[in-house]
Formats: C-alpha cells, structure tokens, sequence
C-alpha cells in the first residue's frame, strides 16, 4: 500500500511538471506578447510624433508666409504714408509759392506822352510779391525778381488822332494796340493788350506811348496794367 501511494505520488510530481513548465512556456508567451504590444504602442508614439512634427512644420510654413505678408504689407502702407508725406509737402510748397507768386495791378499817370516815352502807373492797387514797386511808380519798369510764365495786361485811353502804345521785353518790342479819334475834344479811345511772356530774374517790361503826336494818357484808373506770374 505504501509503494502504490509512493508511485502515485511520483505520477502526480510528473504532472506538475509538465503543468509547470507549460505554465511557464504560456507565461513566456505572454511576456513576448507584451513587449511586441509595447513596440507598436512605441511605434504609433513615433508616428504621431512625425506627423506632429509635419503638422507644426506645415504650421510654422503658414506663420512664415503670414509674417512676410505683414511685412510686405507693412512696406506697402510705409510707402502710401511716404508717398503721401511727399505730396502733401510739394502741394504745401506750391501753395507758398502761389502765396508769393508776383501780381501787380496799377493805374496809370495821367498827362501827355511824346512817342516813344514809357508810360508811368504810379496807382499802385496790388503788389504781391514785388520788392521794388516803388521803383516801378517812378520810372514805369517792371523788373522781374522771380522767373515764370507772366500775363501782361494793358487798357490805355486817350483823346489822340493817332492813339497807340507797345509792350517791350528787355526793350525789345513785343505787341502794340492802337486806335483812332474823330473828335479829340469830346471823344477818346481806350486801347487793351493782352500777352503771355516768360521772364527770368532782372527781365523788364515797360509800356510806351506810340502815337506819332504827343498823346493825353487818362489817368484815375481809366488806364492801367496788370502783371501776373500764372506759372
């Protein structure tokens, strides 16, 4: 009975061993299966990773493309504010400079002119810009100071046969007006000249009586000039 219990036994042993190490084999089998669990977690970590990684690279892409089209937008306002600048400067200067652009207007003096004397406007309305216009109302010559396009504007009256008068540059002749009185006791002509010229610093213009007599100039504002600079 003993011997019978003993080989039980032993049978017994035999199979825990067996149950043992298939325990073990499954038990080793597990471990295998966690550590290849544990490298696809790590695999799929790396992958979200890379596609992070391209996603905050597309990111940073955009945020390039934004910074330089703030900055490109940003030199485009710079440059509309220095444009702007620039013309509001040159509209100030041309606005000072319309501020002191020349214009005289005066009547003229009246009396009798022989032909060929320069005729005086010492009735001065306007002098805008003109430093020597007390020189002009003695002598009658308007000296330029500043260059630029100039209308000359003349109406003379007078009670000659044979009125006329002619606008001179520097001397030089330039245009005439002239006209015809019946009756010199109750009747007279007023004569007008219009003409644009450029001058330049210290050019002159005068106005001459041309009647081949002498001639009576009226004065008190019923014969004047103008001088203007337009540009």
């Amino acid at each position: 009975m003993h011997s019978v219990d003993i080989m039980y036994m032993h049978q017994n042993v035999s199979k825990l061993d067996v149950i043992t190490k298939d325990l073990g084999n499954e038990l080793s089998s597990l471990k295998h299966l966690k550590t290849v669990s544990d490298l696809q977690r790590v695999n799929d970590i790396l992958n979200e990773t890379k596609h992070l990684e391209n996603e905050m690279q597309k990111t940073n892409g955009r945020v390039n493309i934004l910074e330089n089209n703030l900055e490109a937008r940003k030199n485009d306002v710079l440059a509309l504010f220095n444009k702007a600048d620039l013309t509001e400067r040159k509209l100030a200067k041309r606005l000072n400079e319309l501020d002191i652009r020349v214009i005289l207007v005066a009547g003229a003096t009246r009396g009798n002119y022989t032909n060929g004397q320069n005729i005086l406007f010492s009735d001065i309305i306007i002098a805008n810009g003109v430093g020597n216009f007390t020189s002009f109302k003695s002598s009658g010559i308007f000296t330029c100071e500043r260059s630029g396009i100039y209308q000359i504007a003349a109406y003379i009256s007078s009670n000659a046969h044979h009125c006329a008068f002619s606008v001179r540059k520097n001397k030089t002749f330039i245009g005439d007006a002239f006209g015809s009185v019946s009756d010199y006791v109750y009747d007279f002509e007023t004569m007008t000249f219009v003409s644009v010229v450029q001058l330049n610093v210290n050019d002159t213009l005068e106005i001459y009586s041309d009647s081949t007599d002498d001639q009576l100039i009226y004065g008190n504002r019923e014969s004047g000039m103008s001088i203007v600079q337009i540009l």
